[in-house]
């Protein structure tokens, strides 16, 4: 009878806790079939929405892991699979797992991979470190989630915004509006995904628009003209409210972007200083 190597049991195990992990954030999780260094394709959704973006998994299996002699922990992977994964336009995750414990540790090979370095060097494995506090739990699998959604939706944007500036400087009349509402699209999106934007009358939260009102009338150490405040506050409220949704950050471009995007919406034409008045702010 042929026998199951224990590896290939252990590795098993691993790619399934670490599956179930996705599915209890409803995501939905493949396995892949024609193995080039991936193991898990997964396919995130938000409020039922299913998001473009996708996510691929390497499992890296164990029987256990000493937790007194971690420090750092690292496997190693060819150099080529690693340099793939830092060049990747989608998200890569390795995933490292104790199957005697039930737990595991993930990192992002694009933020240890320098690719160029790989290529001048005569090496031909390359260590990816895992830190101790990096826990790969319900928690971790929705933050990768939304680093995906905000990796892709900053991607679209900087193209939609290059093809914009192109038309506009090398196209005929009329060419830039594509690009340009495939931008705004981009920002939208994103916009409603951490519910910036909603479907209610209020079409910016009551409590969006209070935080505004307070930060253009916040006392600056010096005095700033209404514009510069206005969106000077808009921009923070936006992070703000990005990192509280989402624990990520914004790329600067992003944050300007959907900064003046809401802008646009608040303002509907007017000036600053005419919303001020509107509002009672001055």
């Amino acid at each position: 009878m042929p026998k199951r190597p224990l590896q290939h049991v252990i590795g098993s195990k691993a790619a399934a806790a670490v599956s179930r992990i996705w599915l209890e954030i409803d995501a939905a999780v493949d396995e892949v079939r024609n193995d080039y260094g991936e193991d898990l394709l997964v396919q995130t959704s938000l409020r039922g929405e299913v998001d473009p973006s996708r996510i691929w998994v390497q499992v890296k299996g164990r029987l256990h892991i000493d937790p007194d002699a971690f420090k750092r922990k690292s496997v190693r992977v060819p150099i080529d699979r690693a340099i793939r994964w830092a060049y990747s336009a989608e998200t890569v995750v390795v995933v490292l797992w104790d199957v005697s414990a039930d737990r595991g540790w993930f990192t992002y090979p694009r933020m240890q991979v320098d690719p160029i370095e790989l290529l001048l060097s005569d090496k031909q494995s390359v260590a990816l470190k895992f830190e101790e506090s990096a826990i790969f739990d319900q928690a971790a699998a929705t933050s990768i989630a939304w680093e995906a959604r905000i990796e892709h939706s900053f991607g679209r944007y900087l193209v939609a915004m290059d093809n914009y500036s192109t038309a506009e400087k090398f196209g005929n009349k009329g060419d830039s509006q594509q690009p340009y509402r495939a931008a705004s699209f981009a920002l939208y999106d994103l916009l409603c995904k951490v519910q910036i934007v909603t479907d209610g009358d209020d079409i910016l939260p009551k409590k969006f628009m209070t935080m505004l009102k307070n930060g253009y009338k916040h006392p600056w150490e010096e005095p700033l003209p209404p514009e510069d405040r206005f969106f000077y506050a808009l921009q923070l409220i936006v992070i703000g409210h990005f990192q509280e949704v989402t624990g990520s950050g914004l790329p600067t471009a992003l944050a300007e972007g959907t900064a003046n995007f809401v802008a646009n919406m608040i303002l509907s034409g007017r000036s600053v200083l005419e919303w001020a008045q509107d509002e009672g702010l001055s």
